[in-house]
Parts: structure tokens; C-alpha cells; sequence
């Protein structure tokens, strides 16, 4: 089998990290052989690869190759999916000074990571400045850059248009469209929604919180506002929160369902089928998606567009793939030509046009699946909600999504909101 340019491979690693979970114990670790030699410095390469995931065979073969080349430095690939407890473990190992040279972060344990001071500046690598605003924008936290881009994806909502032909609906494109679309479906016996425990419930509740920020005239106020706590995120997150407790309550995921039961759902384990079959009309999930539903059903009649809010549609980009250094590593010159070697691939492969889904370079082109132009034409118009904004003091992705799944229990969104605003208060009361 050939292998996948570098690009492909870290974008399914940037897949499997979407699996989010507890933290247990790896039955094992994905690790290339180690070095024998006395004069070789060793360097360990931590990523978010399920040891099940073809992504592994990738890296090791791009590690071999780089190995190869040079022979005073040995790389090797450690793993653990994020479903197993990738983040937690890589905290642990840099708290715990255990080495990771070099490391793939999830947008969820940037800020940790950052307070602790365990990221190298990567703005120092000559590929960065080749990066595009966008991708930009999320590499850096309070101006410094704790992250090469190495793929952009974006969160939007999936439409299986042959249900919607079952039903004599079109294809929505704003929230009230949606919103009859969903009773609609739901009067006539379906299920309008896939259901998993993470972004089926954050991207919607996100999108209708948050585009109301994002999408104002002056963004960086509101954002700042946040930061010292004038500005209750609970409540600009109100709507989000309401959106997802009409769908719970209405059925629109389903019937009888609760929190502990939702919570074993992983991302891609029952949503894709679910979809792919036709069994519910809409999926909120990344915009790579379409490659997954083949694989479920190669006839589905399907595409890619925005997140319905009021008035219109939101796109939730997102660095899918996030390379970084660790500050206090014993080899930083070792692991710089690694990551030299890797980033100057990987900008090669952006720039042939052959990977990616929304470019991360300057000036740069990508020719995308059919199926996901609506999407790409959303995310070009206008303002969008970033994924996880760095610029801000407290996390939203799995704040939300913690808030979201109490609902399936009877927790309601004015709680969540409450609950929010005590959050930021905790975050902010220093700022």
C-alpha cells in the first residue's frame, strides 16, 4: 500500500481526537523500535493515534524516513487515542518532565498547557510565516505561537438530502427553515437529528450562543468584555442552551434518552450510520465527513453546509491538527529539525493542493469535494465562530458540551447558563 502524504495522516489522527473520553490506562502504546546507538539523540513524538488507526502506520513511515536521513537522531512515535485519555496523559508527562520533544495538542488543552508554560514558540519555524490570518488566529494564545497549523477542517452541519425528499422539505438555510424542517420530520414518525456525546450537542449550542459575538461589529470588545466578566458568557450562550433543550424535549435526537446512556455514544460510532442509512436527516460533525458516510453507504445522497442560526448560517473552523514543542524538552535543537522536516512536508503537500479542506496558506487553493462547497461558501461570507477561542480566559468546547449533556436529565438551559456564568466568574475573578 502507498502511503498517504503527511497531511492525510495527521488529518485522521485530527479524527480520532475528536473521540474525547476519561482517562484509562492504554492497553498499549504505538512506539517506532528505539535506537541502539550511544551517539544518537532519542526523541519522543507524542500523538492522538488510536493503536487500531491506519494513521499510525503513516507516521511511523514519515519517522522512519526521517530517521534515515539522520542518523544522530532517533524519532520515536508514542500514542494514545484521545478516547483513551490523550490529553490527560500528555499534561501528566510534561508536569511530569517524561520528555515528549515534540507533540500533537488538542484545542481543549491549549490553555492548560499554555499556563504551565509547556509550549515552545513556534512562530521561530520559517514555514509560519507562510500561514494564512485564519490559521493564524488560532496558532497563537496572548500573541505567542504555541502551534504549526498543519490542517484547517470546519465544523457545519451535514444534510441527507434524500430525507428531506421523503418529507417534501428543501434544503434549510437559516434556523426557522431548520426548525420546521425538524418538526416536520418529527411529526411524520423520523428522527430529524444524529446523536453522539460531543459535537452533535457543542456545534449547534455554540453557533447559536456564540455568532451572536462573533458575528457583531466589534468582536474583540465582546471578547474582552468576557475576559473581565462584564459580559456573562451564560447569557450570551442562552440561546444555544435553549436550542438544545427544545431538541432533547422534542425528541429530535430521539426518545427516553438520558445523560449516562448519551454518554457512551462516540463521536462517529452510531451518528455516520445513522445518517449515512437515512435514518435522521441532519448531522452536525466536520466537514471531512462525506469520507466516513461512504464508507457507510457509497449511494448516500448528501451535503455539507452551515450551522442554521438566526438570520443565516455559521461555519466553526477549526486547526484540525496542531504540531508543538515542548519548552522544557532536553533536545530542542534535535527536535527543531524534526519538526523543520515535518512542517516543510507538510507545506509541500498544502501547497500541491492535495490536502486539506480549508487552506492554512497564504495565497492558497484547494479543490474540495462537490458535496462540501456549501460549506466553504458559508465559511467565505462572512464572520465565523472559532472552534475554541484562545484569546479568551475559560474554555468553551467541552463546557458546553458538560452543560449540554446534563439536559438529557432534566437539567435545564437556565441552569446551564447559571452555571456558565459561575464558570467564567471563577476564571476572570483575578483579570
Amino acid at each position: 500500500m502507498k502511503a498517504r502524504p503527511l497531511g492525510a495522516a495527521l488529518l485522521a489522527c485530527a479524527l480520532s481526537a475528536t473521540l474525547l473520553g476519561g482517562c484509562s490506562a492504554p492497553e498499549a502504546a504505538i512506539t517506532t523500535t528505539p535506537s541502539t546507538s550511544q551517539e544518537t539523540t532519542e526523541l519522543t513524538f507524542f500523538a492522538p493515534v488510536d493503536i487500531s488507526a491506519s494513521a499510525a502506520k503513516y507516521y511511523t513511515s514519515l519517522i522512519d524516513q526521517f530517521n534515515a536521513e539522520n542518523p544522530d537522531i532517533h524519532v520515536a512515535l508514542d500514542s494514545v487515542a484521545t478516547a483513551d485519555g490523550f490529553n490527560d496523559f500528555l499534561e501528566g508527562r510534561l508536569d511530569a518532565g517524561q520528555g515528549d520533544d515534540v507533540f500533537i495538542v488538542n484545542a481543549d488543552s491549549v490553555k492548560s498547557l499554555y499556563a504551565k508554560g509547556h509550549f515552545y514558540d513556534m512562530s521561530t519555524f520559517s514555514v509560519f510565516d507562510q500561514v494564512d490570518n485564519a490559521a493564524r488566529a488560532q496558532s497563537t494564545i496572548d500573541g505567542f505561537t504555541y502551534c504549526l497549523p498543519f490542517s484547517m477542517n470546519a465544523y457545519c452541519m451535514y444534510v441527507n438530502t434524500a430525507v428531506l425528499d421523503r418529507y417534501g422539505l428543501a434544503v434549510p438555510t437559516n434556523l426557522d427553515e431548520f426548525l420546521n424542517c425538524c418538526e416536520v420530520i418529527k411529526a411524520g414518525g423520523g428522527t430529524p437529528l444524529a446523536l453522539n456525546r460531543w459535537y452533535a450537542l457543542t456545534v449547534p449550542a455554540m453557533a447559536n450562543g456564540l455568532a451572536s459575538v462573533y458575528g457583531s461589529d466589534d468582536p474583540e470588545a465582546l471578547v474582552a468584555a468576557m475576559n473581565r466578566g462584564e459580559l456573562k458568557v451564560g447569557d450570551v450562550m442562552a440561546d444555544g442552551f435553549a436550542l438544545i433543550e427544545r431538541f432533547i424535549d422534542d425528541g429530535w435526537y430521539g426518545d427516553g434518552l438520558t445523560t449516562e446512556t448519551v454518554d457512551t455514544l462516540k463521536a462517529g460510532a452510531q451518528d455516520v450510520p445513522d445518517f449515512a442509512n437515512g435514518d435522521v436527516a441532519f448531522m452536525f460533525c466536520t466537514a471531512d465527513t462525506y469520507e466516513r458516510v461512504d464508507t457507510e453507504n457509497p449511494e448516500a445522497s448528501i451535503i455539507a453546509t452551515g450551522v442554521p442560526v438566526e438570520g443565516g448560517m455559521v461555519t466553526l473552523p477549526a486547526i484540525s491538527v496542531r504540531l508543538s514543542m515542548n519548552a522544557h524538552g532536553s533536545n530542542i535543537d534535535a527536535a527543531r529539525r524534526f519538526v523543520e522536516y515535518l512542517s516543510t512536508n507538510e507545506m509541500q503537500e498544502q501547497r500541491s493542493g492535495n490536502t486539506g479542506v480549508l487552506p492554512i496558506l497564504k495565497g492558497q487553493r484547494l479543490q474540495v469535494d462537490q458535496r462540501i462547497e456549501p460549506m466553504v461558501e458559508v465559511y467565505q461570507g462572512g464572520a465565523q465562530v472559532p472552534i475554541e477561542d484562545m484569546r479568551l480566559s475559560f474554555t468553551y468546547w467541552d463546557t458546553v458540551r458538560e452543560l449540554c449533556i446534563k439536559m438529557f436529565d432534566g437539567y435545564s438551559a437556565a441552569q446551564a447558563s447559571a452555571a456558565y456564568n459561575d464558570i467564567q466568574a471563577a476564571a476572570t475573578s483575578g483579570a
